[in-house]
């Protein structure tokens, strides 16, 4: 396995910000003129590659290293049994989430005055367009599976051969520094 460093771990990161970038913004805005359909169905429409990718860059850096996509999967997300430290850092970890992501909302609204970006700006859903309910699941699904599939189960234990106990910082830096870039636009 190749060591995976901090200008590595910048390129996957700002790689991926520029995908979802292009994504949510002025492929979107394209996508809607061109096709008429609503902001959410162009999400699922432009989002899905952006995830689909993900999962294809840690299929091919795993094989890469020789293994098969599929060798050691659960090993390599490190998908084990919480003991009881681990559900205290969860339940701490949930909490400075949700306190961190109210402030930043307000801190938000008062510079944007929406926190919920166009994309995914969604009318009411009737008895007719409860399909979407339907498409959003396999789509947050791939989303979530495509990034914790290339983060965690393949770029961090790389990461962690370069930057030893410390990997973890690298990922969040890096990360930060990719959200506000899409952030900003």
């Amino acid at each position: 396995m190749k060591q995976f460093g901090f200008l590595a771990t910048a390129l996957a990161f700002g790689g991926a910000a520029v995908l979802l970038w292009a994504a949510t913004w002025p492929v979107h805005a394209l996508f809607m003129s061109m096709t008429g359909v609503e902001p959410i169905i162009g999400w699922f429409a432009l989002g899905g590659p952006v995830f689909a990718t993900l999962i294809l860059a840690g299929c091919l850096l795993l094989r890469a290293e020789g293994k098969p996509a599929t060798s050691s999967l659960l090993d390599r997300l490190r998908l084990l049994p919480l003991n009881r430290s681990d559900w205290l850092w969860t339940i701490g970890g949930i909490a400075a989430v949700g306190v961190s992501t109210g402030v930043m909302m307000v801190f938000i609204v008062g510079i944007a005055q929406s926190a919920q970006p166009a994309f995914l700006s969604l009318t009411p859903l009737g008895a007719d367009r409860l399909w979407i309910l339907l498409v959003w699941v396999p789509f947050w699904l791939l989303n979530i599976l495509g990034e914790e599939f290339l983060w965690r189960g393949v770029i961090l234990p790389r990461q962690e051969l370069a930057l030893g106990q410390h990997a973890w910082l690298a990922m969040r830096r890096v990360g930060w520094c990719s959200i506000l870039r899409v952030v900003g636009r």
